[in-house]
């Protein structure tokens, strides 16, 4: 099996790397040989359409049967843990449309400038298709992708109170809309560093967050037939 990592900064998954770099063998064309899968780990940087036009420009030279995007997130749910893994396993962005002169905002479906239910959208959310992937059998949650990370009280309240999602990146819903757009099965894993809350660095576990997921991505991986 062709098997796409996919995460925004090296930072996220270096413990990953260095697992790979230490236990298998690489193609020169950057290939990992991993039991009896090749991998291909593709940083693509930060943002939409960073990570887009990373998938895209990859895709279109390499054949792929799944993906998977591993990175870190913010939790709007206090009962999940700060170093928690988990899996998102519907997305949407969260910040595409326009404000009002009240304030409120109005997002492209709800303009009807994108239907919302057009593939691959349904009701506005994308969803994994993850056909040819063993479950992770990590809590499933939903989540929202952003161009600016949520920061303060009444931001914070707005997002919620409309989407009631549980984790904010800033790629998922790029990933998630790509890959359906490619016909590539596809997961996307976030392992919780901070509280969506206004902006408070000290009480993140930025450390702890990439410690877990890199270790769950290599069980993982050891787990894919």
């Amino acid at each position: 099996m062709n098997i796409l990592i996919i995460a925004a900064t090296d930072l996220e998954i270096n413990p990953l790397i260095a697992y790979f770099d230490g236990n298998c063998t690489k193609n020169d064309q950057g290939f990992y040989l991993f039991n009896s899968h090749t991998i291909y780990i593709l940083t693509t940087g930060v943002g939409v359409m960073q990570t887009t036009f990373a998938i895209s420009q990859l895709c279109f030279n390499h054949k792929f049967d799944v993906a998977i995007n591993l990175g870190i997130g913010g939790s709007f749910d206090r009962n999940i843990q700060l170093g928690d893994v988990v899996e998102v396993v519907k997305d949407r962005i969260a910040d595409l449309g326009i404000e009002e002169a009240n304030g409120q905002f109005i997002d492209v479906f709800e303009m009807d400038l994108i239907n919302k239910d057009i593939f691959p959208y349904q009701d506005g959310w994308i969803s994994k298709i993850a056909k040819g992937l063993p479950e992770t059998n990590l809590k499933k949650n939903l989540g929202i992708t952003v161009n600016k990370v949520t920061g303060t009280v009444d931001s914070i309240v707005a997002i919620q109170n409309k989407y009631k999602a549980d984790v904010e990146s800033m790629e998922g819903a790029a990933f998630f809309y790509t890959c359906a757009k490619l016909n590539l099965p596809s997961i996307q894993v976030r392992a919780i560093s901070n509280y969506v809350e206004p902006r408070n660095r000290a009480t993140w576990k930025m450390q702890d967050a990439i410690q877990n997921l890199n270790q769950f991505a290599i069980e993982y991986l050891k787990s894919i037939n």
